[in-house]
């Protein structure tokens, strides 16, 4: 287990509980935080992901936290391909769809209380969702953009020309750009 050098990672109490555990912390060099780099990515997406929210629901942005987590905790990872929650209980989470297809179909009950009525509560998890659904497609191109800027700093753009054959008349070539990669005949006589 990492952990960075705070107190309370230090402290006797921890120590007894990961001896319990069967676990040797691995502490990272102080003020050299990239050995958590998993554990301080993941913060700041959760901080960027609450800040947006905040951005556009200055007074109830701690109501849409669930959807955050549930985000986080349902989408796949890059280096597994599997979800985080996926991963911990060895299962393919539930979503809102799912729960709600369940229901529908009988497969499960829903609790004969409710603090508001359907139409209403599936109203507002349908604009909380349409939230969520904006920002993740804001926040995937701008990822995207940001990755294709840095795969691609150090690349330039080729001009390829060749003939088609040696039959076929050699004043026809073939050229294409990685661009494009389309392909266009051209008259060099």
């Amino acid at each position: 287990m990492s952990m960075d050098n705070a107190t309370y990672n230090t402290a006797h109490l921890t120590e007894m509980l990961l001896e319990k555990m069967v676990c040797s912390p691995i502490f990272i060099t102080p003020g050299h935080s990239e050995g958590n780099t998993l554990a301080e990515r993941t913060i700041g997406t959760v901080k960027e992901e609450i800040h947006k929210v905040a951005f556009d629901h200055q007074r109830s942005w701690h109501k849409y936290l669930d959807y955050i987590l549930w985000a986080m905790r349902e989408i796949p990872g890059s280096s597994t391909g599997v979800s985080p929650l996926q991963l911990a209980f060895g299962y393919t989470p539930r979503g809102p769809c799912t729960i709600l297809k369940d229901t529908w179909m009988g497969d499960t009950v829903l609790p004969p209380k409710s603090e508001k009525p359907v139409v209403q509560y599936l109203q507002e998890l349908h604009d909380k969702l349409i939230t969520v659904d904006k920002f993740a497609s804001t926040h995937l191109q701008h990822e995207q953009t940001k990755w294709v800027s840095r795969y691609n700093l150090r690349s330039w753009h080729s001009l390829f020309t060749w003939r088609i054959s040696d039959d076929f008349d050699s004043r026809y070539y073939v050229q294409s750009t990685m661009e494009s990669m389309a392909c266009t005949s051209e008259n060099h006589s």
